[in-house]
Order: C-alpha cells, then structure tokens, then sequence
C-alpha cells in the first residue's frame, strides 16, 4: 500500500495525478482439494464527495470474462465502507493479473474486495476468505449475519450511494470514465 501525491495509474493513453492516493493490491493464491485458484488486483482509491469505480484499459479488456466479479467484489467492500464509516472514494482498478487454468470468478471477487478494503486504509485481517459450496468467498465479520449474500444490487439500494455510483455498480460490466475531481 502507498500514500501520497504521484502519479498513480496509467489509464488507456493518459496518467493522472491525485493527492492522498492509496493504491493497494492483494494476491489470492489458495488451494482447495488439489485445485488451485489464482488472481491479483491492484485497486487505486482517493476520498471524494461520492462513490465512483473505474478500468484502466487493460483491466477493461478483461471486462467480458470478469466483469461481474470485479463488480460483486467492489460491492463487498464498499457496503463494509458504507456500514463502518460512510466514507466514500473514487475507485480505479488498474491491473488484474490471471492465469488462463488458475483463474476464476470467484478468485477474482475476492482479490477485488480485498484490494479494494486495503485501498481505504483498512487492513486485510479484516476480510475472511472462505470456501464453501464449490467456490471461494470474501466477507467481512459483520457482513456475514446477512442471511443473503452482499452484492452490486444490494450495495447500489443501500443509503449514501449516488445515482451515478448505482450506475457504476450494475451488474454489467462498469462505466469506465474515470470520476476524478480536482
């Protein structure tokens, strides 16, 4: 994890400069019954006035296999921010790196929602990672009591998500325009 003023990501043709920038990345590597899932993401996020999320380029490319898991696993970490604190952040995902044998949606939910805690200044031991039912799942103590899992729908209903952030949080694969004010 980084703080500061710099340059912290290069989208598409462009970079941009933000002041108070944490970038955070999480590694998931777990085996399960002999099969091994992998991913890493790494998440820039700065405090704004309301919620947004964005793709660099390359991380967009791989929108069409991973969209909806990098969509659930922002959704995770942004109602955890919403129940603890309310703060809100302007979220870049700029990489995401994968296998082609080691990589799954749900490998990649996690790392996302992880990344994404440790990109608000959180710490990872706050996130459980669990498997149950076949698949690998992210969760926060709290969240857990919920009798129905966290995702983009429930996050984008919640209080304090904007309009524009409920857009960001569909299911589909997600506005890419960066929401970065100076």
């Amino acid at each position: 994890m980084s703080r500061g003023t710099s340059p912290v990501a290069a989208l598409g043709q462009f970079s941009f400069y933000v002041e108070h920038a944490v970038m955070a990345d999480y590694r998931f590597l777990r085996t399960h019954d002999g099969v091994t899932r992998f991913a890493r993401v790494t998440v820039v996020a700065t405090e704004s006035e309301a919620w947004s999320t964005a793709l660099s380029e390359d991380v967009r490319q791989l929108g069409a296999v991973y969209g909806q898991a990098i969509q659930e696993g922002l959704a995770l970490a942004i109602a955890e921010q919403n129940r603890q604190n309310g703060q809100k952040f302007a979220i870049v995902v700029t990489s995401l790196l994968e296998t082609a044998i080691d990589t799954s949606t749900d490998a990649i939910e996690c790392a996302v929602a992880v990344a994404t805690w440790k990109s608000f200044g959180e710490e990872k031991r706050d996130v459980t990672i669990s498997f149950a039912g076949g698949r690998w799942s992210a969760a926060f103590e709290q969240s857990q009591v919920h009798s129905e899992p966290l995702n983009a729908a429930s996050v984008a209903a919640s209080p304090g998500v904007s309009s524009t952030a409920r857009n960001d949080l569909s299911p589909a694969v997600p506005d890419t325009r960066l929401k970065l004010e100076s």
